[in-house]
């Protein structure tokens, strides 16, 4: 087994032979941890690790990684934690949130038989959500404020954190419509 250094070494003079090996030695820790810390499904730890390995290759060949100032281990890993929490943090912003019926139509007259299953299911999942998700979607859907207004009424620092918070509730009240 090669130290370290020598991957890099053998990168740098083209062999990428060395790229299969370093998947093989660290791939299925790789996975096991994104699946454990960051609850990842197999495939997606497999890409990510895949995508790291990848950076790892271009850091190398274009230079700016020259040698490791940490074990080629702790490195991948970093990459890796930075590449999914980007992701997640993608998520969150770009939550697709289609799953979810219109929670305005809670106060909606029209066809009521028809809306009333929906009114309950939409009245179910938002008391599963904790309070300040409940606070927040109340505010916002039902009194009609604004982001602004919203956050100086629940203290947060600034609107920005107000949008982050609403969307990381309505990615939360998602996952409780998917999985019923």
């Amino acid at each position: 087994m090669a130290n370290d250094s020598d991957y890099i070494e053998r990168l740098k003079c083209g062999d990428e032979t060395c790229l299969q090996e370093i998947y093989t030695l660290y791939r299925r820790d790789f996975t096991d941890w994104a699946e454990r810390k960051f609850s990842l499904d197999q495939e997606e730890a497999r890409d990510i690790f895949q995508v790291t390995l990848i950076s790892f290759y271009e850091n190398v060949t274009n230079g700016k990684l020259q040698t490791l100032n940490s074990s080629l281990r702790t490195y991948l890993f970093a990459i890796g934690k930075y590449k999914i929490l980007r992701d997640k943090k993608k998520a969150v912003m770009y939550a697709n949130l289609d799953d979810l019926p219109d929670i305005n139509m809670l106060e909606n007259d029209n066809e009521p038989e028809l809306e009333k299953e929906q009114q309950a299911k939409v009245h179910a999942a938002l008391n599963k959500l904790g309070g300040d998700c409940q606070k927040i979607l109340e505010l916002f859907y039902f009194q009609e404020l604004s982001m602004v207004a919203i956050a100086q009424v629940l203290n947060y620092k600034n609107d920005n954190v107000a949008k982050v918070k609403k969307a990381n509730c309505m990615r939360k009240l998602a996952s409780i419509f998917k999985s019923r």
